[in-house]
């Protein structure tokens, strides 16, 4: 499967795998509009491998992986799934496809596939996550099986699908803030945050250049973010440890280390981080005294 969207890990270049977007033309949609999306029936003539979707489709009823429905109650999501055989092989497929469908009129849309090779390795497979509390927003991932070979930090990516114009976009590989309605995400070597409900809020280049990116954590109070960067990724060598301040997008390394090397970050106490190394070892970093010390806060 291809490994989709994901940092450092992979490439969306993999052939394994072929996602297609369908962005109907014209005029965009108002949601309070009754006026359903373009019927778009099928990808087939949008795809370049026709003849492997109609093989996937014929080969297992689709399945219903979720369905969910809009906050307003006007919009229903579903992602569907022509699971692989069990005893796949390479010229096996599977296909998943995201649906929406107006509860007004019964109109109903795929605006999203994905083609998938059997036995294959990397991520795919799409997953409906949840709609925006504006109900103008539906979040999907394309890689929610499987995971890139190799090492170095990777996350599912999350898209988001417009009802207002059916345009899908990539938000990034990141994690929400703890009352989930923000997402931190890096997107092309930039950390981003998103308000789900209304869009882009900032987006900041990291203060080491070349450095990769790793994982993020948001403060308790979502006033702060701290990531982590590498000089490398097998193994990671270098690692920084950032804390980037909302207010300002200002963002301070404050530890520089090798002799551990860092692999994850949590950030559950004010002034502390819990930082795993590749071993697996925990460490303890607090912002007010620069002390890193075995164990949790």
């Amino acid at each position: 499967m291809l490994c989709a969207a994901g940092l450092a890990a992979c490439s969306r270049s993999d052939p394994s795998v072929t996602s297609t977007s369908a962005y109907p033309q014209g005029s965009p949609v108002a949601r309070q509009s009754a006026t359903p999306p373009p019927a778009v029936t099928s990808v087939l003539d949008r795809s370049p491998t026709p003849d492997l979707v109609a093989t996937a489709q014929a080969g297992f009823p689709a399945e219903t992986l979720t369905s969910q429905v809009s906050p307003d109650g006007l919009w229903w999501a579903r992602v569907f799934s022509h699971p692989c055989p069990e005893q796949a092989n390479g010229e096996a497929y599977g296909y998943d496809y995201l649906q929406i469908g107006d509860q007004r009129s019964g109109e109903q849309s795929i605006l999203f596939s994905q083609l998938i090779a059997c036995g294959g390795t990397g991520a795919g497979g799409l997953e409906g996550r949840f709609w925006a509390p504006t109900s103008r927003y539906y979040y999907f991932t394309d890689a929610a099986r499987g995971a890139p070979g190799g090492c170095g930090y990777w996350r599912p990516p999350l898209l988001r699908l417009d009802v207002t114009d059916w345009s899908i976009t990539l938000l990034g590989a990141g994690t929400f803030s703890p009352d989930g309605f923000q997402f931190a995400a890096w997107l092309e070597d930039e950390l981003v945050i998103w308000d789900l409900s209304t869009g882009l809020i900032a987006s900041a280049a990291p203060p080491v250049a070349g450095a990769l990116p790793g994982p993020i954590a948001w403060s308790p109070d979502e006033q702060a973010i701290a990531y982590l960067l590498s000089e490398s990724n097998c193994p990671r060598g270098l690692t920084y440890l950032v804390r980037m301040e909302l207010a300002d997008l200002h963002a301070t390394p404050y530890l520089a280390s090798q002799d551990p090397s860092f692999a994850e970050i949590q950030w559950l106490t004010p002034n502390s981080v819990t930082l795993t190394d590749e071993n697996g070892q925990n460490w303890a970093y607090n912002f007010i005294t620069g002390e890193l010390a075995h164990g949790t806060p």
